[in-house]
Order: C-alpha cells, then structure tokens, then sequence
C-alpha cells in the first residue's frame, strides 16, 4: 500500500516537474560558477602572458616633448635614444626606464613597466645593438651602448660583426670581460 503523499505526489505531476527544475537550477547554477570561474582564469593567463610577451617593432609610445609638441616613436627607438644619450657608461632597466620617464615617455599602457624594458634590452642585445654587464655571480649589472659607428667600424675591419668579435675575445689579466663569458 501506498502512502497518501506518495499517492499526492503521483497525482501531481506539477510538484514533479517543480521538483525536476529547482534541481536543474541547481545544476545549471553550479556549471555557471564553474564557467565564471574558467573565465576569471583566463582573463589572468591573459594579462599574465601579455605582460611577458614582448613589445611589436611598431608598437608605438607617445612621448611628451619640450615646448608642449607632443609625437610617438617605438620603444626600441626611445630606449635606443637614452643610451645614446646617456653620459654614464653602464645603464640598469630600471635607470633606462626613469630616463624614459623623464624624457616624458608615457608608460601608462604598460602594467608592469619594465617588462617591455627589459624583453627590448634583451633583443637590443642579441642585436648587437648592447652589450650586458654581469658580474661573477652572473647578476646582471646594466647594459653598454655600442654606437652604430662602433659596430660599423668593427665589421669594416674584421669582416664581422662586434658581437661576433666580442665572443670571440679572451680577456687578458686586468682586462674587464665586456660580455662576461670568462671561463670559470
């Protein structure tokens, strides 16, 4: 014998299907919980791997000049000028990015604004373009400009690059090691 409720409850088929939907709700509330937070994730990965991906060649920076003209150029270009202009001979990302403040480089797009420094260095270097400095414990401590004269005059009387010739080089007792690749 049945219940009187279970009776109830087969002759209604509406609490059934009421029943059905507040579980299917449910369900439904809790893949989109799931879905918001694969969503969230992804937003972060994003911005994460934006952050570290280097800057375009073209990418431009808007840069304030003196007198109120304001123009863009790219970043390379604004980094190669600092060094260019820089009296000291050794230049950190960090001091290359307040010399770009400085030159009223606006920065704002960049969260994180060493980053696109520090991947254009990296490529400036692998360029020939710079040289990096470390010390023993293979730290880095800045970059040297090498001035496109230099580099011209290198390759004219070598046949080859600086860089080129610059990983070739031994350095002698008392000599510093310009790319650092002393044998240890």
């Amino acid at each position: 014998m049945c219940s009187i409720k279970e009776a109830m409850s087969d002759t209604f088929p509406f609490e059934r299907a009421l029943k059905e939907a507040k579980a299917k709700l449910a369900e439904a509330l809790e893949e989109r919980l799931a879905l918001e937070r694969r969503i969230v994730s992804l937003k972060q990965s994003i911005e994460g791997l934006s952050a570290l991906c280097e800057p375009q060649e073209h990418e431009s920076v808007k840069v304030k000049g003196m007198h109120g003209l304001n123009f863009t150029t790219s970043l390379t270009d604004a980094i190669r000028s600092v060094f260019s202009k820089s009296s000291e001979p050794i230049l950190t990302p960090t001091e290359v990015r307040d010399a770009l403040l400085q030159m009223g480089v606006d920065l704002k797009k960049y969260k994180q604004q060493l980053v696109p420094i520090h991947n254009t260095l990296k490529r400036l270097e692998s360029q020939g373009e710079i040289v990096a400095f470390r010390d023993e414990a293979d730290d880095l401590r800045g970059y040297r400009w090498i001035s496109p004269l230099a580099r011209a005059v290198a390759e004219v009387e070598t046949g080859s690059s600086l860089k080129d010739r610059m990983l070739q080089w031994q350095p002698r007792l008392g000599y510093p090691d310009p790319l650092n690749k002393r044998k240890k």
